[in-house]
Protein backbone atom coordinates (compact mmCIF):
# COMPACT_ATOMS: atom_id res chain seq x y z
CA UNK A 1 0.00 0.00 0.00
CA UNK A 2 1.58 3.33 -0.98
CA UNK A 3 2.38 5.89 1.68
CA UNK A 4 0.24 8.94 1.98
CA UNK A 5 1.69 12.10 0.52
CA UNK A 6 0.29 14.24 3.37
CA UNK A 7 2.65 15.25 6.11
CA UNK A 8 1.19 16.01 9.52
CA UNK A 9 4.35 17.34 11.08
CA UNK A 10 4.41 20.62 12.93
CA UNK A 11 5.83 23.35 10.76
CA UNK A 12 8.67 25.41 12.08
CA UNK A 13 8.13 29.10 12.65
CA UNK A 14 4.34 28.75 12.62
CA UNK A 15 2.45 30.17 15.61
CA UNK A 16 -0.48 28.16 16.92
CA UNK A 17 -2.51 30.42 19.18
CA UNK A 18 -5.06 27.79 20.33
CA UNK A 19 -2.57 25.82 22.35
CA UNK A 20 -1.50 28.89 24.27
CA UNK A 21 -4.98 30.29 24.77
CA UNK A 22 -6.42 27.28 26.62
CA UNK A 23 -4.96 28.37 29.93
CA UNK A 24 -6.02 31.95 29.33
CA UNK A 25 -9.56 30.81 28.53
CA UNK A 26 -9.66 28.71 31.66
CA UNK A 27 -8.40 31.57 33.77
CA UNK A 28 -10.87 33.95 32.13
CA UNK A 29 -13.70 31.51 32.77
CA UNK A 30 -12.62 31.09 36.38
CA UNK A 31 -12.49 34.84 36.85
CA UNK A 32 -15.95 35.21 35.33
CA UNK A 33 -17.33 32.49 37.57
CA UNK A 34 -15.75 34.08 40.62
CA UNK A 35 -17.16 37.44 39.62
CA UNK A 36 -20.60 35.93 39.12
CA UNK A 37 -20.36 34.12 42.43
CA UNK A 38 -19.39 37.33 44.16
CA UNK A 39 -22.23 39.17 42.46
CA UNK A 40 -24.68 36.43 43.43
CA UNK A 41 -23.43 36.55 47.01
CA UNK A 42 -23.89 40.32 47.11
CA UNK A 43 -27.34 40.03 45.56
CA UNK A 44 -28.29 37.34 48.08
CA UNK A 45 -27.16 39.59 50.90
CA UNK A 46 -29.12 42.52 49.50
CA UNK A 47 -32.19 40.32 48.99
CA UNK A 48 -31.87 39.01 52.51
CA UNK A 49 -31.73 42.58 53.79
CA UNK A 50 -34.77 43.52 51.73
CA UNK A 51 -36.72 40.50 52.96
CA UNK A 52 -36.25 41.35 56.62
CA UNK A 53 -39.57 41.94 58.36
CA UNK A 54 -40.08 45.50 59.42
CA UNK A 55 -40.38 46.26 63.10
CA UNK A 56 -44.03 47.11 63.58
CA UNK A 57 -43.94 47.64 67.34
CA UNK A 58 -43.85 51.38 66.87
CA UNK A 59 -46.99 51.33 64.73
CA UNK A 60 -49.24 49.58 67.23
CA UNK A 61 -49.76 52.76 69.24
CA UNK A 62 -51.15 54.58 66.19
CA UNK A 63 -53.35 51.70 65.01
CA UNK A 64 -56.82 52.84 64.01
CA UNK A 65 -59.55 52.13 61.47
CA UNK A 66 -57.64 53.89 58.70
CA UNK A 67 -55.14 51.01 58.53
CA UNK A 68 -57.77 48.67 57.09
CA UNK A 69 -58.74 45.10 57.85
CA UNK A 70 -55.84 42.98 59.07
CA UNK A 71 -56.28 39.25 59.69
CA UNK A 72 -53.63 37.13 61.36
CA UNK A 73 -53.21 33.51 62.43
CA UNK A 74 -51.69 33.26 65.89
CA UNK A 75 -51.30 30.85 68.78
CA UNK A 76 -53.91 31.69 71.42
CA UNK A 77 -51.58 30.50 74.18
CA UNK A 78 -49.33 33.45 73.41
CA UNK A 79 -52.28 35.83 73.62
CA UNK A 80 -53.38 34.31 76.94
CA UNK A 81 -49.84 34.69 78.31
CA UNK A 82 -49.75 38.36 77.32
CA UNK A 83 -53.12 39.09 78.95
CA UNK A 84 -52.06 37.33 82.13
CA UNK A 85 -48.63 38.89 82.53
CA UNK A 86 -48.59 42.16 80.59
CA UNK A 87 -52.19 43.43 80.67
CA UNK A 88 -53.73 44.46 83.98
CA UNK A 89 -57.25 44.98 85.26
CA UNK A 90 -58.43 48.59 85.30
CA UNK A 91 -59.98 48.14 88.73
CA UNK A 92 -57.41 46.22 90.77
CA UNK A 93 -54.29 46.21 88.55
CA UNK A 94 -54.10 42.40 88.41
CA UNK A 95 -53.49 40.19 85.38
CA UNK A 96 -56.43 38.95 83.32
CA UNK A 97 -57.50 35.39 82.59
CA UNK A 98 -58.44 34.75 78.96
CA UNK A 99 -61.09 32.21 78.00
CA UNK A 100 -62.43 31.22 74.59
CA UNK A 101 -66.13 30.55 74.16
CA UNK A 102 -67.40 28.07 71.59
CA UNK A 103 -70.11 29.70 69.50
CA UNK A 104 -71.93 29.27 66.23
CA UNK A 105 -69.92 31.92 64.40
CA UNK A 106 -67.55 29.35 62.89
CA UNK A 107 -64.16 31.01 62.31
CA UNK A 108 -65.11 33.94 64.53
CA UNK A 109 -64.46 33.10 68.17
CA UNK A 110 -65.45 34.96 71.33
CA UNK A 111 -62.83 35.98 73.89
CA UNK A 112 -63.66 36.54 77.56
CA UNK A 113 -61.24 38.39 79.81
CA UNK A 114 -61.76 37.97 83.54
CA UNK A 115 -59.90 39.44 86.45
CA UNK A 116 -58.45 36.94 88.92
CA UNK A 117 -59.71 38.84 91.99
CA UNK A 118 -62.53 41.25 91.08
CA UNK A 119 -65.71 40.83 88.96
CA UNK A 120 -64.22 42.76 86.02
CA UNK A 121 -65.14 41.04 82.73
CA UNK A 122 -64.71 41.92 79.05
CA UNK A 123 -66.18 39.97 76.14
CA UNK A 124 -65.34 40.55 72.47
CA UNK A 125 -65.27 38.72 69.14
CA UNK A 126 -62.31 38.05 66.88
CA UNK A 127 -64.23 39.29 63.82
CA UNK A 128 -66.57 42.03 62.75
CA UNK A 129 -70.11 41.21 61.69
CA UNK A 130 -72.07 42.34 58.68
CA UNK A 131 -74.36 45.20 59.61
CA UNK A 132 -77.66 44.02 61.01
CA UNK A 133 -76.70 40.33 60.88
CA UNK A 134 -74.91 37.68 62.91
CA UNK A 135 -72.72 36.72 59.93
CA UNK A 136 -69.03 37.19 60.70
CA UNK A 137 -67.05 38.93 57.99
CA UNK A 138 -64.18 36.47 58.43
CA UNK A 139 -66.47 33.63 57.28
CA UNK A 140 -67.45 35.55 54.14
CA UNK A 141 -63.81 36.29 53.39
CA UNK A 142 -62.93 32.62 53.92
CA UNK A 143 -65.61 31.45 51.47
CA UNK A 144 -64.47 34.04 48.93
CA UNK A 145 -60.84 32.92 49.30
CA UNK A 146 -61.70 29.25 48.81
CA UNK A 147 -63.84 30.00 45.77
CA UNK A 148 -61.07 32.17 44.33
CA UNK A 149 -58.65 29.24 44.31
CA UNK A 150 -61.27 26.81 43.01
CA UNK A 151 -61.83 24.89 46.24
CA UNK A 152 -64.94 24.07 48.24
CA UNK A 153 -66.12 23.35 51.77
CA UNK A 154 -64.30 20.01 52.07
CA UNK A 155 -60.93 21.57 51.23
CA UNK A 156 -61.70 24.37 53.69
CA UNK A 157 -62.40 21.91 56.50
CA UNK A 158 -59.17 20.06 55.74
CA UNK A 159 -57.16 23.30 55.76
CA UNK A 160 -58.66 24.44 59.07
CA UNK A 161 -58.08 21.01 60.61
CA UNK A 162 -54.40 21.01 59.65
CA UNK A 163 -53.93 24.59 60.89
CA UNK A 164 -55.81 23.92 64.18
CA UNK A 165 -58.32 26.64 63.35
CA UNK A 166 -61.99 26.73 64.37
CA UNK A 167 -64.45 24.90 62.16
CA UNK A 168 -65.17 26.89 58.97
CA UNK A 169 -68.60 27.35 57.36
CA UNK A 170 -70.01 24.01 56.25
CA UNK A 171 -72.23 25.46 53.53
CA UNK A 172 -70.99 28.02 51.01
CA UNK A 173 -74.26 28.94 49.18
CA UNK A 174 -75.55 31.33 51.92
CA UNK A 175 -72.46 33.49 51.36
CA UNK A 176 -72.67 33.47 47.56
CA UNK A 177 -75.23 36.26 47.23
CA UNK A 178 -73.33 38.54 49.58
CA UNK A 179 -70.07 37.95 47.70
CA UNK A 180 -71.84 38.52 44.36
CA UNK A 181 -73.25 41.85 45.54
CA UNK A 182 -69.81 42.95 46.75
CA UNK A 183 -68.28 41.94 43.41
CA UNK A 184 -70.91 43.97 41.54
CA UNK A 185 -70.20 47.05 43.64
CA UNK A 186 -66.47 46.65 43.07
CA UNK A 187 -67.02 46.27 39.32
CA UNK A 188 -69.20 49.38 39.17
CA UNK A 189 -66.66 51.41 41.14
CA UNK A 190 -63.84 50.24 38.85
CA UNK A 191 -65.81 51.18 35.72
CA UNK A 192 -66.64 54.58 37.17
CA UNK A 193 -63.00 55.27 38.06
CA UNK A 194 -61.90 54.21 34.57
CA UNK A 195 -64.50 56.48 32.98
CA UNK A 196 -63.29 59.45 35.03
CA UNK A 197 -59.66 58.81 34.10
CA UNK A 198 -60.51 58.58 30.40
CA UNK A 199 -62.53 61.79 30.62
CA UNK A 200 -59.64 63.65 32.26
CA UNK A 201 -57.19 62.26 29.70
CA UNK A 202 -59.36 63.36 26.77
CA UNK A 203 -59.77 66.80 28.30
CA UNK A 204 -56.01 67.23 28.74
CA UNK A 205 -55.42 66.06 25.16
CA UNK A 206 -57.82 68.69 23.81
CA UNK A 207 -56.10 71.42 25.82
CA UNK A 208 -52.65 70.40 24.55
CA UNK A 209 -53.86 70.53 20.96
Amino acid sequence: MPRSQKVFKKRKGKYYPRKNTINSKVSTTDSKLNARAGHAHDSKQSCAKEKKILNLNGNFSSFDDSVGIINAIMNLNILAFVFKNEVHCKMCNIGLDMQVLKGKSRLAITFVLKCFTCPYRVEFSSSNFHEGTQIATINTRFVYAMRSIGRGAEAGRMFCGIMNLPQPPTRFPPYGKRILNAAKLLYEDSIENLRRKLFVKMKVTKILR
